[in-house]
């Protein structure tokens, strides 16, 4: 129980740094409070999303953003990404609770949260269950235009400085999978972590570490890999 608070109160901390579930006016589509599910294991994850059980979730209680999510990604877990170090899913921090899915987050949209353990540092990885009708707000000249897409009034590289929390939100080029991309760097003022978004193969992510160990060396050496064709437990 000890382990599960802890994430929580991470994941509390991560969703200041950008702002409440509801950057806008809540719609119909957001459920009335958030609702979290708990994973001890990338298998438990898959299984999990192919439940027919998931179908069945009542709007009132999940939303239908997320409903239509895990919906599609019951037919397509081929498709949902698990990040990865050095070619391996990346390893879990705790035995228990380590990823964390909330069906509103960040921008209206449910996220899934991997906790992660790099040489003994935590690292966080989310990203975002996007629909396929989602994935046409990801096109955009700049990652600021993409964010902007998802939520005009979201935390971006043009309107920091309205916002206490930040020192600094810039466009930045950084490596990952061996690919070059263009991602936001967001740095609080009181806090050692870092945070990194971008876009990847069809997907909204985000990266936050200490920032001394979220390095571009490290940011190099992840990679994404499709959940269903990995060879977990």
């Amino acid at each position: 129980m000890k382990k599960i608070i802890a994430v929580l109160l991470l994941t509390c901390t991560l969703v200041c740094f950008f702002g409440s579930c509801y950057p806008n006016e809540p719609s119909r589509d957001q459920p009335p409070s958030n609702n979290f599910f708990n994973f001890d294991s990338y298998g438990e994850l898959l299984d999990w999303l192919k439940s027919e059980k998931n179908a069945e979730r009542d709007d009132n209680e999940n939303g239908e953003t997320f409903l239509k999510f895990v919906s599609e990604a019951k037919e397509k877990t081929d498709k949902v990404l698990v990040p990865c170090f050095e070619g391996s899913a990346l390893d879990l921090f705790r035995e228990k609770g380590s990823i964390f899915l909330p069906t509103c987050e960040l921008y209206g949209l449910p996220w899934i949260w991997y906790h992660g353990d790099i040489n003994n540092n935590e690292i966080t990885v989310k990203i975002a269950g996007l629909t396929e009708n989602d994935k046409i707000k990801l096109s955009g000249d700049s990652m600021t235009e993409v964010i902007k897409n998802f939520s005009p009034k979201a935390v971006n590289t043009d309107n920091y400085q309205n916002f206490n929390g930040y020192s600094l939100v810039e466009e930045k080029e950084i490596t990952v999978a061996g690919e070059t991309i263009f991602g936001i760097l967001y740095q609080p003022k009181d806090d050692t972590r870092v945070t990194y978004a971008f876009t990847f193969k069809d997907e909204l992510i985000m990266i936050t570490a200490h920032k001394d160990v979220l390095t571009e060396d490290l940011l190099s050496k992840l990679g994404f890999e499709e959940l269903g064709n990995l060879d977990i437990k």
